[in-house]
């Protein structure tokens, strides 16, 4: 993996750049232990209480999981409504450090390797820009520059055309450029944006380009490295000119974001922030004095978080669900939130009986029933989850 003390970590993932999103505070907080299950299992509640959800899920979407398999490889699934991986990837890495990794040590950014759209997962396998489906379909598009270079980007919903960001490390601070071209390369327009110096694709919305502030490197933990370690500012921008149209305090789930708001320069609460400007408080998750943190469901209303719970900001094993009305359901299940695969399902990780490895779980809300995802052999290192396909809209 990119520059990662340990290798072996995992980043779930619901596929589509324009869709998940969760702050992502420094030092998160582990998923607290549950017994490592042997093969998937669906487990009834007969006591069980359902938050508030939809009662109109997407007939079909899919989830990505990913995963570091090495430093020179990585894991993709595609995981279904049911919890079943029906696609399973092992791309080569794109550039990242060699050699020993020291403590506190900068190292190029791990930029998202993957994005996207309603029908196919792109992704890069080394420099090779690849995609799939989940019905199997598979193909190479075409092959980018190699190098001392890390590209992220983002494919249009109809496929014609793709945003670029790449990172130059040949230099020091990396080169960057951002530019937006056909699918199979050609008639390429270099976007310039103003007072913000790194960037990456994140989707596209309603026609305009999505692109999340960034750094060009991170700090090497004891946890290693991660995709998208802190919240940063999106922008939403002209494709054709990078005028900027609109901003949120973070990527977004569907049109909105999940935000803390800070003004006066300390901690006044979360709020949900609208490409439109439309704001919504949201309730307190946890003590005022610990940094918040949960996954925003796609209609914007929810936050699934951990049990905030007693003194030094530890989380209990809980998953709470909390809502904008001031509900506050605490779920029978153990685990820490990861994103939102649909209205009503939450992926989440549970620990193994391995240090530091998770694994990865699917939670329907309306039943209560859970699964182990079949990803990894279900032992992987800080998972996450990020995206979905179809975009939520």
């Amino acid at each position: 993996m990119k520059g990662h003390v340990a290798v072996g970590m995992v980043v779930a993932i619901a596929l589509s750049m324009a869709s998940c999103g969760s702050t992502s505070p420094p030092g998160r907080t582990a998923a607290s232990s549950s017994a490592r299950q042997s093969s998937p299992s669906v487990t009834p509640n007969s006591s069980w209480i359902p938050p508030s959800v939809s009662s109109s899920p997407v007939a079909n979407r899919w989830a990505v999981v990913y995963g570091a398999d090495t430093r020179d490889t990585y894991k993709l699934g595609l995981l279904a409504l049911d919890g079943k991986v029906v696609e399973n990837l092992t791309p080569q890495q794109q550039f990242h450090t060699t050699g020993d990794l020291v403590m506190g040590q900068n190292v190029p950014l791990a930029l998202l390797p993957y994005s996207t759209n309603d029908q196919r997962l792109y992704y890069l396998d080394g420099v090779a820009l690849k995609y799939v489906t989940p019905l199997g379909s598979s193909g190479t598009i075409r092959t980018l520059n190699a190098g001392s270079r890390e590209y992220a980007f983002a494919v249009a919903q109809d496929d014609a055309r793709i945003a670029i960001a790449e990172f130059d490390y040949s230099s020091d601070p990396p080169a960057f450029h951002l530019w937006v071209e056909d699918l199979s390369g050609g008639n390429r327009i270099e976007l310039r944006l103003g007072n913000i110096a790194y960037a990456w694709p994140f989707g596209w919305y309603s026609g305009h380009l999505i692109v999340v502030e960034t750094r060009p490197y991170q700090v090497v933990t004891t946890e290693g490295t991660w995709f998208l370690p802190h919240a940063m500012t999106a922008h939403l921008i002209d494709p054709a000119t990078g005028t900027e149209a609109a901003t949120l305090c973070s990527w977004p789930v569907a049109t909105h974001a999940l935000c803390v708001d800070r003004s006066g320069g300390t901690f006044r609460g979360l709020f949900v922030d609208s490409w439109d400007g439309h704001r919504l408080p949201q309730p307190q998750v946890g003590p005022v004095d610990c940094y918040p943190s949960g996954v925003l469901s796609p209609d914007g209303i929810s936050i699934a978080s951990m049990d905030f719970g007693g003194t030094g900001c530890v989380a209990s094993s809980a998953i709470v669900i909390s809502d904008a009305s001031g509900r506050r359901t605490k779920l029978a299940i153990a685990g820490y939130p990861e994103a939102y695969l649909d209205e009503n399902r939450l992926i989440y990780k549970t620990s193994t009986n391995e240090f530091q490895h998770y694994a990865i779980n699917l939670l329907n809300l309306r039943t209560g029933a859970h699964s182990q995802i079949d990803f990894m052999n279900g032992s992987c290192r800080e998972c996450t989850s990020f995206g979905v396909l179809p975009p939520f809209k």
